[in-house]
């Protein structure tokens, strides 16, 4: 996957909001590159994959509105797929 850009995803605690920008799950061999996420709990989901390559990414953390419940969703905002 080259050039995704997310903003402002997973703000709320919420079963079907994201809580990752990329969520690679059993993606081995994948490339991402010139990842720019804003605004979203985290940056990267890795699971159960390997030989993963992440280039240029720019990652900026999420505002929570209550910093005491963590974000509970498992729904990946995309996926990418081996290169």
């Amino acid at each position: 996957m080259h050039g995704l850009s997310v903003r402002d995803a997973g703000s709320v605690a919420d079963l079907y909001a994201p809580d990752a920008a990329a969520w690679l799950l059993g993606c081995d061999g994948c490339r991402l590159t010139d990842l720019d996420a804003a605004g979203t709990p985290a940056g990267l989901r890795i699971e159960d994959s390997s030989d993963v390559r992440i280039e240029g990414a720019r990652l900026s953390g999420a505002r929570r509105t209550d910093p005491t419940r963590a974000p509970t969703n498992d729904s990946p905002t995309h996926r990418a797929v081996p290169a």
